[in-house]
C-alpha cells in the first residue's frame, strides 16, 4: 500500500485533532479522590453447561444494577462536569442539557448486582448457582471494568408432578397432560412454573370462570429428595366464601358464569354522565340480535351491524376472556371511537343455580354454581371530522418552492365506522435563472382519497370462526400531475387490499390489487437522451403496472418487557 505526502499529511492532522480532543475532554482532574469512571460491564456466561441450558448473557444483564454512560471519549461528561453547579446561568444550563454525569463505579451495586443474579439464576433452577465479580481498574485513566462470571452449577430437575385440584368441577376440566411444560425430567425453573398458573387461569378464565384469581393455583417444590431431584405438587384451591369459628376458610367449588344482558352505549358521553342523573333517562334503545343498543337521535351514529360484528359477545354463552380481550382490540382499532370500556355486573351470590357434571358412573359427577354477567359496553366516539391545512415554503441555491398540503377526514361518513381521508397537494416551483428561453416554472397538483373498512370487505366470509384480529379492507384512488422543466405527466394509482393480526405479535397484509397508470403528455428527447440507466428512462414513458403485494411483520416490543426484542418484517410482491 502506497501513501502519498498529502494522504500522510492528512493521517498526521486527523491522529493530532483525535489526541488534542480526547486530552482536551479528560475528565480525571474533576473526579473525587478516589473516584473511577465504569465504562463496561463484562459477562462471562457458564461454558461448562450445556447450550441449550445456558443462561444467555443478555438475560443477566438485566439484572446489573449501574450502566456504563453512552458517551464517546467522555466529550458529554466533560461538558457536564464543566458546569458550575453553583451558578444557575444559561451557560450553565446549557452544559448540563448536553452533557451527562459520569457513571462513578459503585461496589455496592456491584455486589447487588451479583447478589440479584445469582438469585435470578437460581430460580431458573440452578439452585447452587454462584456468582462472582471481578474490576479491572486503569490508575492513569481513572477508568474501571467490571466482569460478572456466572457458575450455574447442575440443576434440579422435577422427579414427579401429583395434582391436588380441590375443586371437584375444574378437576373434570383438566387432566394431567394439561400441564405441557411441567413434567418429569425438566429443569425445576420456578419462572416456568409461574407461566404455567398463568397459562391455566387464561384457559379457565376463556371457559367460563369469570372471577377465577390466579392466586388460587399453587405450586409446592420438595427438594429433600436428594441426586438434585425435587416433587411437584399442584394445588388449585376452591373459592373461599368464608370463615368459620375457628378462623378457618370455607370454600366452595369456583363458579361458573354466562353472558346476560349485553347493552351498548356508541356514543357514551362520560362527563354528562357524571354530572347529569337523568342523562341514561334521556337515551333511546334499539334491540339487534342479542344486544340493547342504546343511543341519542334519531337513529345510533354507527350501524347495529357493524356493532354487532365488532363485539364477538352472545348473550348465553359462557364467560371467555379471549373473545372479550378480541371485542376490546376490534373496537380500538375503528378510528370512530376514542376509548372503550367493557364492565361486567355478575348477579349475587343468592341467585346463582347449581348445575351438576355427570360423568360415565353414577360416582363420577360434581357440581358447582352458575351465574350471570351483564354487560355494559361504553363507546366514547373521537373527533367524527378533522382538517389538516399546511403552508410549505423553501429555497435553494437553485430554485424557490411552495408547498399547500391539504387534509380531510371522516371517520364514519357511512355510519359504517369506516374512515374516509382525502388529501390534495399542490406545489410550485421557480428556478433562479435569468435566461427567458427555459421554462423557469414547475407545478405538481395531487389527490388521494381512501377509505378503510373495519372488516374484510369480500363476496364470501374470509372469517368464519370469527378468530382474526382487528380485521381491515383499504381501498384507495391517488393521481398527481406534474408538469416540470422536460417533461409532463400524470401519476395515478388504485389499490385494493386486506390487513389483520392474530391477536399476539404477527400483522399480515395482502394487496391483490394493486394497479398503477403512467401518462406522458410530453418529454424532452434531450432529456431522455441524458438519461443512461436504461431502467430510469423507461419510467418516462406511457406504461401501465398491475401487481400483488403483501407483507409480514412480526414484533415483540409492544408486548414485552425484556430490553431485547425481534422485529422483523418481510415484503413479497409481483408486477
Amino acid at each position: 500500500m502506497r501513501f502519498t505526502t498529502h494522504s500522510k499529511l492528512a493521517h498526521l492532522l486527523l491522529l493530532t485533532l483525535i489526541v488534542v480532543v480526547v486530552s482536551a475532554c479528560s475528565i480525571q482532574s474533576y473526579l473525587p479522590e478516589g473516584a473511577y469512571v465504569l465504562t463496561s460491564n463484562k459477562i462471562e456466561t457458564d461454558y461448562q453447561t450445556p447450550r441449550s441450558e445456558r443462561i444467555s448473557s443478555s438475560e443477566i444483564g438485566q439484572y446489573i444494577k449501574q450502566r456504563p454512560s453512552m458517551d464517546v471519549w467522555n466529550v458529554r461528561a466533560w461538558l457536564y462536569l464543566r458546569a458550575d453547579s453553583a451558578k444557575k446561568n444559561l451557560w450553565n444550563s446549557l452544559l448540563r442539557t448536553l452533557g451527562t454525569p459520569p457513571t462513578l463505579l459503585d461496589t455496592t451495586l456491584t455486589r447487588r448486582s451479583a447478589d440479584n443474579i445469582e438469585a435470578y439464576v437460581a430460580s431458573r433452577g440452578f439452585f447452587s448457582a454462584t456468582e462472582e465479580y471481578s474490576f479491572r481498574l486503569n490508575p492513569h485513566s481513572r477508568t474501571a471494568e467490571v466482569t460478572y462470571t456466572t457458575i450455574q452449577g447442575e440443576p434440579y430437575r422435577i422427579a414427579d408432578v401429583v395434582y391436588n385440584i380441590e375443586d371437584s368441577y375444574i378437576a373434570k376440566l383438566i387432566q394431567s397432560d394439561t400441564l405441557s411444560s411441567i413434567h418429569p425430567g425438566a429443569i425445576l425453573d420456578i419462572n416456568a412454573l409461574g407461566e404455567e398458573r398463568t397459562r391455566l387461569t387464561e384457559m379457565l378464565r376463556s371457559e367460563g370462570y369469570y372471577d377465577f384469581a390466579e392466586s388460587s393455583i399453587e405450586f409446592q417444590v420438595d427438594t429433600t429428595l436428594g441426586n438434585h431431584e425435587a416433587s411437584v405438587e399442584m394445588i388449585l384451591r376452591q373459592q373461599v366464601v368464608g370463615y368459620n369459628r375457628e378462623g378457618e376458610p370455607i370454600g366452595q367449588n369456583n363458579p361458573l358464569y354466562r353472558i346476560g344482558n349485553i347493552r351498548v352505549l356508541p356514543d357514551y358521553d362520560a362527563t354528562e354522565a357524571a354530572t347529569n342523573p337523568d342523562y341514561l333517562l334521556s337515551l333511546d334503545t334499539l334491540r339487534y340480535r342479542g344486544m340493547e343498543i342504546v343511543y341519542r337521535g334519531h337513529r345510533p351514529n354507527i350501524r347495529p351491524t357493524v356493532l354487532r360484528r365488532l363485539i364477538k359477545l352472545q348473550s348465553g354463552s359462557m364467560y371467555n376472556e379471549k373473545r372479550v380481550n378480541t371485542t376490546y382490540d376490534n373496537l380500538m382499532r375503528v378510528d370512530y371511537i376514542h376509548s372503550a370500556n367493557i364492565i361486567f355486573t355478575p348477579e349475587s351470590r343468592e341467585q346463582r343455580r347449581s348445575i351438576t357434571y355427570v360423568g360415565d358412573h353414577w360416582s363420577d359427577t360434581a357440581e358447582t354454581k352458575e351465574g350471570v354477567l351483564d354487560c355494559e359496553i361504553r363507546l366514547s366516539p373521537a373527533l367524527r371530522q378533522s382538517y389538516k391545512v399546511e403552508l410549505e415554503a423553501s429555497t435553494t441555491s437553485t430554485f424557490y418552492g411552495l408547498a399547500t398540503p391539504l387534509g380531510y377526514q371522516n371517520r364514519s361518513l357511512f355510519r359504517g365506522a369506516e374512515l374516509v381521508d382525502m388529501s390534495f397537494t399542490f406545489g410550485y416551483e421557480l428556478l433562479k435563472v435569468e435566461d427567458p428561453s427555459l421554462n423557469r416554472n414547475s407545478t405538481e397538483l395531487g389527490g388521494m382519497i381512501g377509505i378503510t373498512f373495519p372488516q374484510f370487505l369480500s363476496p364470501i366470509d374470509l372469517d368464519p370462526a370469527g378468530k382474526v384480529h382487528r380485521p381491515q379492507t383499504r381501498l384507495e384512488f391517488s393521481i398527481n400531475g406534474q408538469n416540470r422543466r422536460y417533461y409532463n405527466r400524470v401519476l395515478s394509482n388504485v389499490s385494493f387490499g386486506y390487513s389483520w393480526g392474530d391477536g399476539k405479535n404477527n400483522q399480515f397484509s395482502l394487496r391483490p390489487f394493486d394497479v398503477s397508470l403512467v401518462k406522458m403528455n410530453y418529454v424532452s428527447q434531450s432529456f431522455l437522451d441524458r438519461l443512461q440507466n436504461p431502467y430510469l428512462k423507461d419510467s418516462y414513458t406511457t406504461q401501465m403496472m398491475a401487481g400483488l403485494s403483501g407483507t409480514f411483520h412480526y414484533g415483540e416490543q409492544n408486548i414485552s418487557a425484556k430490553r431485547d426484542y425481534v422485529d422483523l418484517r418481510v415484503n413479497l410482491g409481483t408486477s
